[in-house]
């Protein structure tokens, strides 16, 4: 039997991604999806690519 902190390890992926929990409006999560169906794609992949571009846009912030 697995311990509560190995049980709650995701398995890692191939692809190096990780999981992500996110709060979101429920009409925008609906949208997301039938963007997604109706570009025959997956819905994380519309994220991460709004977010690249996001980031792309933004200034450079010092630490």
């Amino acid at each position: 039997m697995q311990s509560k902190s190995e049980a709650s390890v995701a398995k890692a992926r191939p692809d190096g991604r990780k999981p992500l929990l996110l709060y979101i409006d429920p009409a925008v999560i609906q949208a997301l999806k039938v963007e997604a169906l109706g570009a025959n794609t997956h819905a994380y992949l519309i994220v991460e690519k709004l977010l690249k571009e996001h980031q792309a846009t933004q200034a450079p912030k010092s630490r």
